[in-house]
C-alpha cells in the first residue's frame, strides 16, 4: 500500500488460438513501469515496424515502402536483401506487405499469432534468424513489445488505427489527442520498466509449461531497461493450488 506507484501492462494469455490448438509460441506477458509512462492504448488494431539494436537510428522508418526499409536495412548490415527475413503476422491484411517484402528480394517468415515474441525475436537475429518484424498487430501488444525492447535494445515505431469516428473517440478518452502520431520506443515507455514473459505451450523464446507427477515446471524470461538485465527463471511449483487446475 505504501510503495511505488506504477503501470502495469498484461496480456495473460498472447496466442490464445495457439495454446486452445496447442501449438507452439503462447506465452503470458506483462510490464511493470514508473507511473503515467506507459501509453495507455486503446484496444484497436497498431501499425508496426522494429529491428534489434546496433543499426544507425532511423535506418527503417513506418512510413518508407517496405521495399525500401528491406533496401536500408540490408545496407546497414551490410548484406543483399536476399539475407534479410521479415517477420509477418499471416493476415489477409498482409497480403500487399507480403509481396512487397519479397520483391525486395528478402525472406518472409509467416506466424500465425504471437507478435509480442516476433517483435523479441527480431531483436536478435543471430538466434532466432528474423531481421525486422512489420505489420499490423494489436494496440496493446504493441506497449509491451516496446517495453521489451526498452530493455534489450532495438528501434520501434508505432501508429494506432484509428480508422473509425468511433475508434478516434475512445482514444480522445484515454488521453490520445493526435489520431496520426507515430509512437517510438520512448513514446510508449517513457521510464524505467520491467517486462516479463513466461511460456504457456513450448516456443521459441520460451519453453512451456509442463506437468511432471508433482511438479509443475515454467520458463521465464525478465528484463530490466535501467540495467539491460536478461534473466532466464526455470522454476519448479509444488502447491498447485495457486493454478486453481480444478
Amino acid at each position: 500500500r505504501n510503495g511505488p506507484k506504477v503501470d502495469i501492462a498484461v496480456d495473460p494469455l498472447e496466442g490464445t488460438t495457439l495454446c486452445a490448438k496447442n501449438m507452439p509460441g503462447a506465452i503470458a506477458t506483462m510490464a511493470i513501469a514508473e507511473e503515467r509512462t506507459l501509453l495507455n492504448a486503446p484496444d484497436v488494431y497498431m501499425e508496426k515496424i522494429a529491428i534489434g539494436p546496433g543499426y544507425p537510428a532511423g535506418v527503417v522508418d513506418l512510413d518508407t515502402p517496405a521495399e525500401e526499409n528491406i533496401r536500408k536495412l540490408a545496407a546497414a548490415k551490410g548484406v543483399g536483401p536476399g539475407r534479410i527475413t521479415a517477420l509477418i503476422l499471416d493476415r489477409p491484411r498482409h497480403a500487399d506487405l507480403i509481396a512487397r517484402v519479397r520483391k525486395a528480394g528478402a525472406a518472409v517468415r509467416l506466424i500465425t499469432d504471437g507478435d509480442i515474441a516476433g517483435v523479441i525475436h527480431a531483436a536478435d537475429p543471430i538466434e532466432t534468424g528474423v531481421d525486422i518484424y512489420m505489420g499490423v498487430g494489436g494496440a496493446p501488444e504493441g506497449v509491451l513489445a516496446a517495453a521489451a525492447l526498452r530493455c534489450i535494445g532495438g528501434q520501434m515505431q508505432c501508429r494506432l488505427v484509428l480508422d473509425t469516428e468511433e475508434k478516434r473517440s475512445r482514444a480522445g478518452k484515454m488521453g490520445i489527442s493526435d489520431a496520426r502520431k507515430k509512437y517510438e520506443i520512448k513514446d510508449m515507455v517513457r521510464g524505467d520498466c520491467l517486462f516479463a514473459a513466461t511460456g504457456v505451450t513450448d516456443g521459441a523464446l520460451l519453453e512451456g509449461v509442463r506437468f511432471r507427477n508433482e511438479v509443475i515446471t515454467t520458463e521465464t524470461v525478465v528484463m530490466r531497461s535501467i540495467t539491460g538485465t536478461v534473466r532466464w527463471i526455470s522454476a519448479e511449483h509444488r502447491e498447485h493450488g495457486k493454478f486453481h487446475l480444478d
